[in-house]
């Protein structure tokens, strides 16, 4: 989304918490809002207070990614009390459960609403928050079909089937901000233990996370050698199965759920290079369930029972 007009909402976030700032902003800017994400839009030999200041101006809202790091970074202490001084709507992202705010920010975020990112439907409620303040449309509308009543039954397959394939959207992201941490950690320890632990393999393709009984157990990354596709998730005794983002070779992605293992299928959204999406059920072969193609611009292309990825049942 960048580079599509101004920068609408500042992500704020403490240095060690930069992969989870970096999958919140991707999933925000799939739901078409434009953040300024100081890791990505700062670039090298400009003064980076001054690059700070100019973005805070221009950005009509500022989240706040609030972690147990946050408490101790002073930079996100300056950042808030530049966003309190110009009158910023600030919406806290609470990544972690029953955190409180220490004694640097507790004055910022005094009687602020935060969004909690433990709940299920954390990042969704997110966007939903962020979309609401801008005074954008809430995601709800983006679904198929006619109000509820005045729609066919094949309609309303479509329209839950998105519902749940945006929910395993935003899961997926969550998933992969945690495998990216794993995958970190698994690369700087010095100790391999693939037992139960950390650890890092390079046989057949490259995997780096979370180990139990010598194989890929938790939250983790793969690289595929024979596709070179790439992926960040939840793996059970080796195997793909849960919330995850797979970037494909291609450079298109499924941000979602599989049932289980990298073959089988699940709800989730597939992202072409061209900004056009598929929102619904997927198989190892594609399309094949309801669900709903957009184009670029968010708007319904087609939608209806899909099979083989051909669409055999469409909603008129």
């Amino acid at each position: 989304m960048e580079g599509q007009g101004k920068k609408q909402v500042f992500i704020s976030y403490a240095g060690s918490d930069e992969k989870l700032a970096k999958s919140i902003c991707e999933y925000l800017e799939q739901g078409g809002v434009r953040c300024w994400f100081a890791w990505r839009d700062v670039v090298g030999g400009v003064d980076y207070g001054t690059e700070i200041g100019l973005a805070l101006d221009e950005c009509r809202l500022v989240v706040l990614i609030f972690t147990g790091n946050t408490n101790e970074s002073d930079g996100v202490r300056r950042e808030l009390e530049i966003a309190y001084s110009d009158k910023k709507t600030v919406v806290p992202y609470r990544a972690e459960k029953d955190l409180r705010p220490g004694i640097k920010i507790k004055f910022y975020l005094a009687g602020l609403q935060q969004v909690e990112g433990g709940e299920k439907d954390g990042l969704a409620n997110l966007l939903y928050a962020v979309r609401k303040t801008l005074g954008q449309a809430v995601p709800q509308p983006t679904r198929p079909g006619a109000p509820d009543g005045q729609i066919s039954e094949l309609a309303q397959k479509v329209r839950e089937a998105v519902a749940l394939a945006e929910e395993a959207e935003a899961k997926a992201y969550e998933a992969k901000a945690l495998a990216e941490a794993a995958k970190e950690k698994a690369e700087s320890t010095g100790t391999q233990d693939f037992n139960n632990g950390y650890g890092v393999s390079g046989r057949n393709g490259y995997y780096a996370g979370q180990w139990k009984d010598r194989k890929l157990d938790g939250y983790g990354y793969r690289l595929y050698t024979d596709s070179q596709d790439e992926c960040y998730g939840y793996f059970s005794a080796g195997v793909l199965k849960g919330y995850a983002v797979w970037y494909y070779v291609s450079k298109n992605y499924f941000a979602g759920h599989w049932d289980g293992g990298e073959s089988s299928g699940g709800y989730g959204v597939h992202h072409f290079t061209d900004k056009r999406a598929y929102k619904g059920y997927l198989s190892k072969i594609g399309r094949d369930g309801y669900g709903a193609n957009y184009n670029a611009d968010g708007s319904i292309d087609c939608q209806g029972l899909w099979k083989d990825n051909k669409l055999i049942e469409k909603v008129e």
